[in-house]
């Protein structure tokens, strides 16, 4: 999604992002739709003239601020949090952004874009928890039966996360 959005490398750094399972539910969104949401706002702030003023920190953190804001939308989004995804507002939430006042038209472009990458999935998977998606919990693996370790242990039900990754790809693509 990084290059699809041509989200610069040298400001977006992925490569020590992580997520972490959502606290105290067996029911969370798709993660590739999460980072497709969160790809989604980095596009946006990127292309805005917004200049943060309050570093927490002096070395360049963006991949803990991509790491923060993903999990804090799986943690708000899923189950039992009740908040619609395309409802989620990553600007109240980026530390990096703290006290800064956000102009309500990047608000409104992220949530109209956000609305139409989950309509578009929900329209494809039908569901959008990652439990309905794979048949499993993959951060519940010790707790299956033997039978069905070795069903995830086969590694088939990735072919399911690489659709969806192409369907969040393809969407996000033809919106550019």
């Amino acid at each position: 999604m990084q290059e699809v959005l041509n989200l610069p490398a040298d400001r977006w750094d992925f490569n020590e992002f992580y997520s972490e399972k959502p606290d105290d539910t067996d029911r969370f969104l798709c993660k590739v739709l999460a980072a497709g949401a969160v790809a989604i706002y980095l596009d946006i702030i990127t292309k805005s003239d917004i200049k943060p003023i309050n570093r927490k920190t002096d070395k360049d953190d963006s991949a803990d601020r991509v790491v923060h804001i993903f999990n804090l939308f799986l943690n708000i989004c899923s189950d039992g949090n009740g908040k619609n995804p395309a409802e989620f507002d990553p600007f109240q939430y980026d530390q990096v952004l703290e006290g800064l006042n956000i102009d309500d038209n990047l608000r409104k472009a992220y949530s109209d874009r956000a609305l139409k990458l989950f309509s578009a999935f929900k329209n494809k998977f039908r569901v959008r928890d990652c439990v309905d998606i794979l048949g499993f919990d993959p951060f519940s693996y010790e707790d299956y039966d033997e039978e069905t370790q070795e069903k995830i242990e086969s590694g088939e039900w990735m072919q399911k996360c690489v659709e969806c990754m192409q369907h969040i790809i393809t969407t996000i693509k033809e919106e550019n």
